[in-house]
């Protein structure tokens, strides 16, 4: 990891005053939203799945996982283009309604 990125993870953190996104348990991790796997890069690129605004801070790996949005590419793909046009308004609306579907199973 560079210090520009230990940057951005701290800032992160700062931003959500050092919070897990769902619990607002003290953060402990970094989720990204869309998956860093191979395939997430090879179709959104680097430039999205590292990108600040594909982060969130967890406190665990259950928020990790809640947080994650799997393998719905309808909504990776909105998120994609939400984090490629910086609105990070609609990625943490979008990441809240998914979190909120993925508890009522």
């Amino acid at each position: 990891m560079n210090h520009k990125e230990q940057e951005q993870i701290e800032e992160m953190y700062c931003n959500h005053g050092y919070k897990c996104f769902v619990t607002s348990k003290p953060a402990t991790q970094r989720a990204h939203i869309i998956g860093n796997t191979k395939a997430n890069i090879l179709k959104y690129g680097k430039e999205i799945i590292n990108n600040p605004l594909n982060w969130l801070p967890a406190h665990s790996l259950k928020e990790n996982a809640l947080i994650d949005i799997g393998c719905n590419s309808e909504i990776s793909d909105f998120l994609a283009f939400a984090i490629e046009h910086n609105n990070s308004y609609i990625i943490e609306k979008t990441v809240r309604e998914n979190i909120e579907r993925k508890l009522r199973k």
